[in-house]
């Protein structure tokens, strides 16, 4: 979707000026007008963080780390118990 500074100023709440200042390095469509997502993001999050994708990306990556943690947590565990089993048998 295509949107207009005086759109962005008023969604978000920030002043005319300070949504042209924070855009000035975007490009504009033919229309003057920006990507809302990319002027969002740049609003928002800033042009140093992030895109989304690659936010999802990293999240999927953090979580399959941590169940991969979970794993070999208990996979000692169940070692460690497997040990003392036999320990006690004999």
């Amino acid at each position: 979707m295509k949107v207009s500074i005086n759109w962005l100023s008023e969604v978000t709440g920030k002043h005319r000026a300070t949504v042209k200042k924070h855009l000035a390095h975007l490009t504009l469509d033919k229309d003057g007008k920006f990507d809302s997502a990319q002027a969002l993001q740049t609003l928002y999050v800033g042009d140093s963080g992030p895109t989304h994708s690659e936010a999802l990306r990293r999240l999927a990556i953090t979580r399959e780390e941590v169940e991969r943690q979970k794993q070999i947590k208990l996979a000692v565990e169940n070692a460690e118990n497997a040990k003392m089993y036999r320990n006690r048998l004999s």
